[in-house]
């Protein structure tokens, strides 16, 4: 089951040694995201566990052992989710490209836009894959979407919206109403929330 009190999730959670067995968090970890299909990431907090374990499923599932992003580049303004807040979406700030290391890698692992790409969207798997890497290293490490809000004057707003709440949009002189979870696609044009 899913934990949903904030205040349990601030906890960070504890590094895992060398010689510890954690092949059961990992399975439960991926049956429980099997189980949440608007879920791609899951931190072993999220069910109750206060270990650096964490899972992702987007192009394939990976799970990570104290994973630890040492490189980032390519800032994104996303819009994402989290199982642990449902029915709410956050503005947030990301990245498009990140280099991990974890104790269950041999080496550090580059995710994202590739260094030669010229041209991506956020909404592609290898974009979407690094951000969800993102959010679940900050999960286990007490953090929480919101935690990472775009800066003022880029698009943001202080204010929790929901998936289906019409909102206001600006570009230019330009004004359009449209339902929060499209924002995203907006806002890679241009586009502002109109405070």
């Amino acid at each position: 089951m899913i934990i949903e009190n904030i205040n349990k999730l601030r906890k960070v959670s504890r590094y895992i040694e060398e010689n510890e067995n954690v092949e059961d968090t990992i399975k439960e970890l991926f049956t429980e995201l099997s189980k949440n299909s608007a879920g791609n990431c899951l931190s072993a907090n999220q069910i109750g566990k206060f270990e650096q374990v964490g899972v992702v499923n987007v192009n394939f599932p990976i799970h990570f052992i104290n994973p630890k992003i040492i490189e980032k580049d390519i800032p994104l303004q996303v819009v994402e989710s989290s199982l642990s807040f449902p029915n709410q979406l956050f503005i947030t700030k990301r990245y498009g490209a990140i280099v991990v290391k974890a104790q269950n890698f041999g080496k550090p692992v580059y995710f994202g836009i590739p260094r030669n790409a010229s041209e991506f969207t956020v909404e592609s798997k290898i974009v979407q894959e690094s951000i969800y890497i993102q959010q679940m290293i900050d999960s286990m490490n007490g953090k929480f979407p919101i935690d990472n809000k775009w800066t003022p004057g880029q698009a943001t707003s202080e204010k929790i919206y929901h998936r289906n709440e019409l909102i206001t949009i600006i570009k230019d002189k330009d004004e359009k109403k449209i339902k929060f979870k499209r924002l995203d696609f907006f806002m890679n044009q241009g586009w502002k929330i109109k405070e």
